[in-house]
């Protein structure tokens, strides 16, 4: 029991983090993520997707 309320503890405080980390507009985009993997993977695809647009203009110019 002890384990289990730690564990979920230990997930909020991950998605916490992540969500400090970020700006207010990102966060916005997070806020519904109730799991580490879900707002790690919400934030992966915000930012390779722009990542993979500079990308593309670089090419271009």
């Amino acid at each position: 029991m002890k384990q289990h309320s730690e564990k979920c503890a230990n997930k909020h405080k991950a998605v916490s983090c992540l969500q400090n980390g970020v700006s207010d507009v990102i966060f916005t985009r997070t806020i519904s993520c109730e799991t580490p993997k879900q707002a790690w993977d919400k934030l992966k695809e915000e930012f390779q997707d722009k990542a993979a647009a500079t990308h593309q203009l670089e090419k271009i110019f």
